[in-house]
């Protein structure tokens, strides 16, 4: 029989305190007591309660963290629900009723006690599944609570967003019971595709508990120092945006930006994933991510100048790019130790071969042992360890951890690693911090590892390999052009006045790929078009500056694949870079060779350094026929769709994915190979100058 919710707060209140402490086999150290990361805002009273009683043990996300910001994943769902409906730990089960939901997972009881109670029906029938890593959104949030504690049918809460919505009358049950008050006040809205972040369902249930105070009643005007909805104040930002709702949980149907988006979001692997969720040792992607700086040199490879001077060099330049991308869902607060602290042996002792098949220095917790006496590590979601710049080059990321006085942290992100001849002074580093921060938020790295699979053949004649690359974590592909292709262009004046031109053959466009925006929750749920169609238009805004328009177009290819298309601009980090010419020129040197669409694949049964994403045309080996983005009028084939750019008004790209039955791709054919490419430390420019021109 499925607990109803008891509308006298008072007897709520008696009722859970029977609910005590409970033990299970943990999968992050956090036993009650309170969270490092949570450290006030609206969420806090609700969580400190909950906390109390027991109902987070085993489902945390590190050593005493909670992360708030995270979206709840239904297993966690299914663990926190039983806990305060059964107020003890189910019986263990000897077998699984879900396909996908592995014997050895210790949470299958509270998942098969979640079935028993009728509060969950699985997410996908033949064979039963549960989609245990998936996310919640607010619509199925609210069918789970309404199921749980038994909530009466209601009139419309007025949503403007929720109507047609399978949720819909759970949605208005909740309303009624002032478990929520919606998202958005002006006009009323709930947000029905937003995922529930772990704060946010902290909330919901202390509410439906009676252990905090409700929203008030539409009729009654919220105090002026509370916010009036469910969502967090602007310090503390709603969270990830995740998939949409479940087919056999009663959610089976489209949204408006296209099919259910949850057949767009593949699960992915263990770790730094280009699948979903992300991991959950993974910093917050939404709100504030708090960054420990830790300066570091050694006795035979000493800094020449100030940690400040070293700090100018990248720290600007990460923030404004990580707040970019987000769109402001993420402020990103270092906090630098300034002075260098001095390692207590040689560069040589801390040298150790990759698995990119390159020697770096790793220095593992030398600089937290460090700082650790002189500095407090409360609240801090990663620690940056920067080493010369003047020194060392290019970067790393680990997730495994470094023990300070204040708690262990996870995400260490270390700068500089690779081993340079003095330059003299310090080089920009800005973003690589932006790509070692993004691993600790969860994103994994998108070149090859091996580096023999991205190797060149010799250039075709009457042509020149072009190295392109797109987005932060390193999406490469090369095509062969001619020399002096109009479209890689740049020009310059020297000095003393002459006019230089030249051909860039290295590209860089910065803009973080819609997938991985995605991933990390910067996109709403309205600016994806899952397609699951034959055929489909989409009008798509630059994923630079999207505003309200369609962000990503997306079409399932099997359980772990994913066809992505994308609009690129030249704003941005898209837009013309500056640079400085050898011979002292001021060249602005382009990012992208044309706009147009990008199309890739992601399969998310791959991990980093695996080639997770590709570029249309692809085969594995790196290249392509031509620049990989397609103009008005191009199309590519790719796994039997044929997509079409078909208008381009300046703003938008509007496109027509068709299935077309064949599964012949466009693109490239493997060839011969020859000495591995490189750019320089990530995002470097390699620039041919062929012509100079007074």
């Amino acid at each position: 029989m499925i607990r109803r919710l008891v509308v006298v707060a008072v007897a709520v209140a008696v009722a859970v305190t029977g609910l005590v402490p409970v033990a299970a086999a943990q999968e992050g150290p956090d036993a009650p007591g309170g969270f490092s990361d949570v450290t006030g805002g609206v969420h806090q009273p609700a969580i400190d309660a909950l906390d109390v009683l027991g109902v987070f043990e085993g489902t945390g996300c590190g050593q005493d963290m909670f992360c708030p910001g995270g979206a709840i994943t239904r297993w966690t769902m299914a663990v926190w629900l039983v806990r305060v409906l059964d107020e003890a730990e189910p019986t263990a089960v000897d077998a699984s009723s879900f396909a996908d939901v592995d014997f050895e997972r210790w949470w299958l009881a509270h998942v098969e006690r979640l079935a028993e109670l009728e509060v969950t029906k699985g997410c996908l029938t033949e064979p039963l599944r549960f989609c245990p890593d998936r996310s919640v959104t607010r619509s199925q949030m609210a069918t789970f609570l309404a199921r749980a504690f038994g909530l009466e049918a209601a009139d419309s809460a007025g949503f403007t967003d929720t109507e047609g919505n399978a949720h819909e009358t759970n949605i208005d049950a909740l309303a009624a019971a002032r478990i929520t008050a919606g998202c958005q006040t002006d006009p009323p809205r709930y947000c029905p595709d937003r995922p529930v972040t772990r704060s946010q369902m902290a909330t919901f249930l202390a509410r439906a508990l009676g252990l905090v105070d409700k929203p008030a009643p539409p009729e009654d005007e919220p105090p002026a120092d509370e916010p009036p909805e469910d969502e967090p104040p602007e310090d503390e930002p709603p969270g990830d945006d995740a998939d949409s709702s479940d087919p056999a949980d009663g959610t089976g149907t489209d949204t408006p930006a296209g099919v259910d988006p949850s057949a767009c979001r593949p699960g992915g692997v263990k770790g730094v994933t280009a699948g979903f969720p992300l991991p959950g040792w993974a910093a917050p992607p939404v709100g504030t991510l708090r960054v420990a700086v830790l300066f570091l040199d050694f006795p035979d490879a000493q800094a020449t100048y100030s940690t400040e001077v070293e700090a100018a060099h990248g720290l600007p330049y990460a923030e404004e790019y990580l707040e970019a991308a987000s769109y402001g869902r993420i402020d990103v607060e270092f906090v630098p130790l300034h002075g260098w602290l001095r390692a207590p042996r040689s560069v040589d002792d801390y040298l150790v071969d990759t698995i990119i098949g390159e020697t770096r220095v790793s220095p593992g917790t030398e600089a937290v042992r460090l700082a650790d006496p002189m500095f407090d590590f409360t609240g801090h979601h990663v620690v940056m360890t920067v080493l010369p710049s003047s020194l060392f080059a290019a970067g790393g990321h680990t997730s495994a951890g470094a023990q300070t006085a204040e708690g262990i942290i996870v995400s260490m992100a270390r700068i500089n690693t690779a081993p340079h001849p003095d330059r003299g002074g310090p080089e920009q580093w800005g973003t690589t911090a932006a790509h070692e921060l993004a691993h600790g938020l969860g994103l994994l790295d998108l070149y090859a590892y091996n580096a023999r699979r991205h190797r060149l053949p010799p250039e075709p004649t009457a042509r020149t390999w072009v190295r392109s690359q797109f987005g932060l974590m390193e999406l490469r592909a090369a095509f062969a052009a001619r020399p002096r292709d109009s479209r890689l262009k740049f020009t310059g004046s020297l000095p003393d006045g002459p006019r230089v031109t030249g051909y860039a053959y290295s590209l860089y466009a910065g803009e973080m790929l819609a997938w991985s925006r995605w991933q990390l929750g910067w996109l709403e749920e309205s600016q994806i078009h899952c397609i699951n169609a034959p055929e489909a238009t989409v009008a798509l805004g630059p994923v630079a500056d999207p505003g309200d328009a369609t962000a990503m177009a997306a079409v399932p290819l099997s359980d772990t694949e994913v066809l992505v298309i994308e609009s690129r601009r030249k704003i941005g980090y898209d837009r013309e870079q500056e640079r400085l010419h050898p011979e002292g020129a001021l060249i602005e040197v382009p990012a992208l060779a044309t706009e147009g669409v990008l199309v890739y694949t992601v399969d998310a049964s791959l991990g980093s350094g695996e080639l997770p994403i590709k570029v249309a045309g692809d085969p594995g080996n790196g290249r392509v026929d031509d620049y990989p983005i397609l103009a008005r009028s191009d199309r590519v084939v790719v796994r039997g769709y044929t997509i079409t750019v078909t208008r381009d008004d300046g703003d938008t790209h509007t496109v027509t994915i068709t299935k077309t039955g064949t599964d012949n791709d466009g693109g490239a054919k493997a060839a011969s190979t020859s000495p591995s490419w490189r750019l320089k430390e990530h995002h470097g420019l390699e620039i041919a100058t062929t012509t100079n021109a007074r």
